[in-house]
């Protein structure tokens, strides 16, 4: 089914959509390290689970980041016609 969009672009922000320090994308994901604060909550005390930083260096190499992304922002237009 066409839905008359053309491709969307997928960014990746983080921490969260809500207060973003970085938005990455498919032309531009990060590297191993560079995701090493992700600590910032501003609506709720946040518990830590686990150490995301090493989850997160470990998901890039394999091609996992936006499969694991916390947070998705979606840029789709429509085709213009001429």
């Amino acid at each position: 089914m066409d839905s008359g969009f053309i491709e969307p672009d997928f960014y990746y922000p983080l921490p969260d959509y809500k207060f973003a320090k970085a938005i990455y994308s498919d032309d531009r994901l990060p590297l191993i390290g560079e995701l090493g604060d992700l600590q910032h909550n501003y609506d709720m005390d946040r518990m830590e689970l686990f150490d995301e930083k090493t989850l997160y260096n470990q998901l890039i190499p394999e091609g996992m980041f936006d499969f694991f992304a916390n947070s998705y922002l979606v840029v789709a237009g429509k085709q213009v016609q001429k």
